[in-house]
C-alpha cells in the first residue's frame, strides 16, 4: 500500500511538475534584470528596463521616463524608490515609494502585488520583453508625445 501511495505521487509530480508548487520557494532570479512591458491601460504600453539596483520605466522609449532605484528585501520582494522623472504627466514623484512582492512568475510573465497607503492591491502583471522594437512601435501609435 505504502510503495502504491509512493508511486502514484511520483507519477503526479512527473505529470504535472506545478502540482506542488506552493510548496516549493518562488524563483524570481528571471525578474531582477532584463526588459519587461506592461499595460498600463488598454493600448497604453510601458517599457521597463531593470538591472537590480534600478529601472527606469518608460511611458516613450528613450523620450518620456522614470527612474527607480530598487532595495531587494528578499527573493521576491522589493521596494521602488523613484529618483528621476522626465516625463510632465507623471509631475514630482521623485522620493515617493512602492512596496512590491511577486507572487508568481510563469514563462512569459510575472504577476506581483504592490503596497499603497498600507494595503496590499489586486494582482497585476508585467510580461518579459521579447521583440523591443514591436513595442516601441506600439507605444508611439497610442502615446501623445507632448
Amino acid at each position: 500500500m505504502k510503495l502504491l501511495f509512493v508511486s502514484i505521487m511520483v507519477m503526479i509530480s512527473v505529470l504535472h511538475p506545478n502540482a506542488y508548487a506552493a510548496n516549493s520557494p518562488l524563483d524570481c532570479t528571471r525578474v531582477k534584470k532584463g526588459m519587461f512591458y506592461y499595460e498600463a491601460s488598454p493600448d497604453f504600453f510601458i517599457i521597463i528596463e531593470r538591472n537590480g539596483n534600478f529601472q527606469r520605466q518608460h511611458r516613450l522609449y528613450e523620450t518620456f521616463y522614470k527612474v527607480e532605484s530598487i532595495t531587494w528585501l528578499d527573493l521576491c520582494a522589493y521596494i521602488l524608490k523613484t529618483t528621476e522623472v522626465n516625463d510632465p504627466f507623471l509631475g514630482n514623484e521623485i522620493g515617493s515609494e512602492s512596496a512590491i512582492r511577486i507572487v508568481s512568475v510563469k514563462e512569459n510573465y510575472y504577476e506581483y502585488i504592490t503596497k499603497e497607503n498600507g494595503k496590499w492591491k489586486d494582482t497585476q502583471r508585467i510580461y518579459f520583453l521579447k521583440d523591443l522594437a514591436k513595442i516601441i512601435e506600439k507605444q508611439k501609435k497610442y502615446n501623445v508625445s507632448d
